[in-house]
């Protein structure tokens, strides 16, 4: 991520005095837009652990009421991941800090399209599945296998919709429609997910094996046919998913 600029005392982007951090990228492009050269991703500076700090330190002024982003665009996919970091450490460092955005993003449509909460980007926060660390003796010995066919399964997702955006989902091949339908459940049941929920490493891994149970076996196509046969088990996978987001609800 990259920024243009850090405002120390800024009374004009919210209440008191304000600490104002200016991201850069924005794909609004809105027609009057004042500050254009920050549609680019690369405009400024690079945000940096130290710019991070640098901000913190700023926010601990007595004088000092909250941290305010504006852009460019705060809500960015590719802004998000630092952002959410920072805010993560101005609520535990800073609680008494308050915290204001600007955005062109409408809450409900943009940011929480397709009941995705927190809003991400989901082909790059997959890629949290894939790291070092998991497996067997780490987490499950399936969890590389699944991450992978979710992984190439929402890609076949992305695929659809750009097709369905064209000819209209009623004319996708049957295939295509249980794409679209698996990605309307997977971004709904396994990435929404609410910031009090609970979920367990076994719960999520089965709840990925109740979501690809929703496709036709041979869309399986990353996946061992022993792990297929000893996991894909259809008729109970909507009882799985259920079950497993009433658990959540419960705690």
């Amino acid at each position: 991520m990259y920024y243009g600029n850090i405002k120390m005392y800024d009374s004009a982007d919210g209440e008191g005095c304000r600490v104002t951090l200016f991201v850069s990228g924005c794909t609004n492009c809105c027609k009057d837009c004042f500050q254009r050269e920050t549609w680019d991703f690369h405009y400024g500076q690079p945000y940096t652990k130290e710019t991070e700090d640098y901000l913190i330190e700023c926010l601990k002024d007595e004088n000092i009421q909250g941290l305010t982003l504006l852009g460019g665009e705060p809500f960015e996919p590719e802004n998000q991941k630092e952002l959410i970091h920072l805010l993560r450490r101005v609520r535990k460092e800073l609680p008494q800090k308050d915290i204001w955005s600007y955005t062109g993003f409408v809450l409900d449509r943009d940011l929480f399209m397709n009941h995705i909460n927190p809003p991400v980007g989901v082909l790059s926060s997959l890629s949290r599945l894939m790291k070092d660390g998991i497996g067997e003796g780490y987490t499950r010995k399936d969890h590389q296998d699944i991450a992978n066919q979710l992984f190439a399964c929402y890609a076949k997702v992305q695929d659809a919709r750009s097709l369905a955006s064209v000819i209209g989902e009623e004319e996708l091949s049957p295939l295509d429609q249980k794409y679209m339908e698996f990605g309307r459940n997977f971004e709904k049941y396994f990435i929404g997910q609410s910031f009090t929920a609970n979920r367990s490493m076994n719960e999520t891994l089965n709840l990925g094996w109740a979501l690809l149970s929703t496709l036709p076996k041979e869309a399986l196509d990353r996946l061992d046919p022993a792990l297929i046969e000893a996991n894909y088990n259809p008729d109970h996978a909507w009882i799985t998913i259920e079950l497993i987001v009433k658990n959540e609800g419960d705690r």
